[in-house]
């Protein structure tokens, strides 16, 4: 069985920083060790240009062992010789962990051939990499042409809070959407737009959908492709697309370098780039037990607002907020790091990991 997850997790001196990714694939996988197959995972990792040792997915073996409470072995290249000698050594209810996929620039280039060396490694394929179908990959879409397709659990729970949420929703609705790129959303963009009472942008995003109402955004990264998609949306929308009010800002995007905070109206011409775009005020939504639909891609966390319980699982995910805080005892604003995590959040891009996550704030996340 060829399974495809999304096991792109933070790693933090060659260790996996945050899990919560790792333990969303496990009732897929053990699933399947219990029907007795020979899994064979399949996943990237980062943005690699060729092999990079400091993206390789052993690590993430490693953790996703702990998570199963059994050994996973891994291959050192997820096509040739290599992982044709590892499956050969599978035994029914074995796990087997594939190299990088994108140590092979075929992969996202969805090259008919790397689908079909990837394919002839299983009979079946699985695709429960519900934070990557959108991307037309060998590792996503060129495989199902080569073998039957299914969904995993984790997919499937993604498409039933997506069909809650979209296809009978309860008004009012509320999207949150980060990331990077707007190209590849335009779609998605559009679709919501027509059907939530508020989009709120956030992350790298929002850069450009600011650009497109004419704000200096510096050398921030912008979707320069999409800039009259934006417009358009901007347009729309109206007053329902909610955009940050202010900026973090540095001249350079390395560690240790200060930050700055701008109005998103008036960042200075000698700034460099914008660490994301991060959302400073409470929308006044967000106080009236509204719903909300969460798609987060940046490695950001969102902290001291409103108090919310969790519907759904994975990247894109239901809300309902009530009113009350997650701690009264902790004034707003402050608390330690770590309280903040045990009382929840949503984490390096994840879902919240605890009921009660607080929200509408937006923190960098360390990795």
């Amino acid at each position: 069985m060829l399974v495809r997850e999304d096991l792109n997790v933070p790693l933090k001196d060659g260790q996996v920083a945050d899990a919560t990714r790792i333990k969303a694939a496990v009732p897929t996988l053990k699933d399947l060790q219990s029907r007795g197959a020979m899994v064979i995972v399949m996943s990237h990792l980062g943005r690699p240009k060729g092999v990079d040792q400091s993206l390789s997915l052993r690590p993430v073996a490693l953790e996703l062992g702990r998570a199963l409470w059994t050994e996973v072995k891994f291959a050192y290249d997820c096509v040739g010789p290599q992982a044709q000698a590892a499956v050969s050594r599978l035994q029914p209810g074995s796990v087997l962990m594939l190299e990088n996929v994108r140590f092979h620039p075929e992969d996202e280039a969805n090259d008919p051939g790397f689908a079909q060396q990837l394919a002839s490694l299983g009979e079946i394929f699985c695709n429960d990499a519900f934070a990557s179908s959108h991307r037309v990959h060998a590792s996503v879409v060129g495989v199902a042409q080569y073998l039957p397709a299914y969904a995993g659990r984790l997919m499937e729970a993604e498409l039933n809070a997506l069909h809650a949420a979209l296809d009978y929703p309860k008004k009012p609705l509320i999207a949150v959407i980060g990331g990077a790129k707007v190209s590849t959303k335009i779609g998605l963009l559009n679709n919501l737009a027509q059907t939530v009472d508020s989009l709120i942008i956030g992350g790298a995003m929002a850069n450009t959908f600011l650009k497109a109402q004419g704000h200096n955004t510096g050398n921030s990264l912008i979707d320069d492709t999409a800039i009259e998609a934006a417009n358009q949306i901007w347009k729309t929308m109206g007053q329902r697309l909610v955009l940050p009010v202010d900026l973090v800002a540095t001249q350079q995007t390395m560690s240790g370098q200060p930050l700055r905070v701008f109005p998103a109206s008036n960042v200075e011409e000698t700034v460099g780039h914008h660490r994301g775009a991060g959302v400073q005020r409470r929308h006044k939504s967000c106080r009236r037990g509204h719903r909300h639909l969460w798609r987060i891609h940046s490695r950001r966390r969102w902290r001291h607002g409103c108090r919310c319980r969790r519907i759904g699982s994975g990247r894109s995910v239901l809300f309902r907020f009530d009113r009350r805080r997650s701690n009264p005892r902790i004034p707003r604003g402050q608390g330690a790091a770590g309280r903040r995590r045990s009382e929840g959040g949503v984490v390096a891009g994840s879902v919240a990991q605890r009921k009660g996550a607080s929200c509408c704030q937006l923190e960098d996340e360390p990795g």
